[in-house]
């Protein structure tokens, strides 16, 4: 009974963002959308895709600089193409839950699936902590009458930044340890993993800082790709002003409710710039061609690199 509502779930959610996606579109016209997409400067869009290898070589030395901090030995170019891959799966699954494939990546290299699972784990809780973070800061300089937005992301910075505590209190983590065993770990792998044996190859806590640190700045990397599109679409928004506003936007679109936030992010968009007068043909557009260049582009190269990867294997 259970596992059919679960399945009824997963299905329904990706349909939702969809749903609302498509009502923006036919709302608003999609021939105007289009139209408005079209007319971005192509320069300004190709610098803001191509940040995304600044972006992520960074992202994937701290991540790389955290196993390192628990004993792995696997050289950083495999790490760098392991975290395209990660992020092909996070973009086309709910929340980006798809990213915990990468602990599967540590345990095909390595053979410890509990310490893969809680590296992957602690570095998703520190990317989620800094960019809650990063949204809440927007939220109170910039839209301090948006109490409902201000309210979910302390709640989730709490969550996050509780979930990090937890891990690395050993008194506490087999709770965690069991609810990650039931919802992150491939059924296949479970009887492979002892709870209790989970979180005793922790990484030292003098990797928070460094990991912490590199977190933050992927985030602002993350978050400055939307600056020349802004400036691409000619829409009168300060650059400092777009970068939280797309760091309110993307917080509240990674919850697990559509996949990679699409709808839930184009509707929180188009509400945010209405401070600065901006169209809804013209949210929609920078919030659409942002998805494509920030999240799209490494994508499409981590689906890459992902056929290589499998195909590689399957010859071996």
């Amino acid at each position: 009974m259970l596992k059919s509502i679960v399945k009824r779930i997963e299905f329904i959610l990706p349909v939702i963002g969809i749903i609302v996606l498509f009502y923006l579109l036919k709302s608003i016209g999609i021939e105007d959308i289009a139209n408005a997409m079209s007319k971005v400067d192509p320069l300004m869009f190709a610098i803001s895709a191509l940040m995304v290898f600044i972006r992520k070589p960074i992202g994937a030395y701290k991540w790389y600089l955290l196993t390192r901090f628990q004993d792995f030995d696997i050289p950083y170019s495999k790490m760098l193409k392991f975290y395209f891959m990660g992020y092909f799966y996070a973009v086309v699954t709910p929340g980006g839950v798809g990213n915990y494939i990468r602990a599967k990546f540590l345990y095909d290299e390595e053979g410890r699936i509990g310490k893969a699972v809680t590296n992957v784990a602690i570095d998703a809780f520190i990317d989620m902590a800094c960019l809650y973070f990063l949204g809440l800061i927007g939220t109170l300089i910039l839209f301090p009458r948006y109490f409902t937005i201000m309210l979910i992301l302390i709640f989730l910075f709490t969550i996050t930044s509780a979930s990090l505590l937890i891990i690395f209190n050993k008194k506490a983590s087999h709770a965690v340890a069991r609810t990650l065993l039931k919802f992150a770990i491939p059924y296949k792998y479970r009887d492979k993993v002892k709870v209790e044996k989970l979180f005793e190859e922790l990484p030292s806590k003098r990797a928070l800082p460094p990991v912490l640190a590199l977190s933050m700045l992927t985030w602002i990397l993350y978050l400055l790709q939307i600056c020349p599109i802004v400036a691409g679409l000619s829409i009168k928004i300060p650059f400092i002003d777009a970068f939280f506003l797309w760091a309110i936007s993307c917080s509240i679109s990674f919850l697990p409710i559509t996949i990679s936030g699409v709808g839930i992010r184009e509707w929180l968009v188009m509400i945010l710039a209405n401070k600065y007068n901006a169209t809804n043909v013209d949210s929609l557009a920078l919030s659409l061609l942002g998805y494509i260049a920030i999240s799209i582009f490494p994508a499409l190269i981590g689906a890459i690199l992902s056929m290589h990867h499998h195909l590689k294997k399957s010859l071996s």
